[in-house]
């Protein structure tokens, strides 16, 4: 798995393995300038702020693996890991 993956896993769980994707985007946006060290996401301004086409790349990947799901009932999308590991 690509390390920028296992950021987002990683927010997920400090979170409580639920964040809406504007909240997801802020805190990568925030991750990524405070980590020199390793570059992780590109950004550009958007709408609610900043917007990486990588992460939502990643998002869509992990959802792919039944990493993650998402929850298209509430008012926002939200992001949380699946209970159950994926079969490779």
């Amino acid at each position: 798995m690509y390390y920028r993956r296992k950021i987002i896993l990683s927010l997920l769980q400090v979170f409580d393995n639920k964040l809406d994707k504007i909240q997801l985007q802020k805190l990568l946006f925030l991750f990524s300038r405070y980590n020199i060290e390793k570059k992780t996401y590109d950004f550009v301004p958007y709408k609610y702020g900043c917007y990486s086409f990588q992460a939502n790349q990643d998002l869509l990947t992990l959802k792919k693996y039944t990493w993650i799901e998402i929850d298209l009932k509430s008012r926002k999308d939200d992001f949380r890991p699946e209970s159950h590991s994926p079969k490779n």
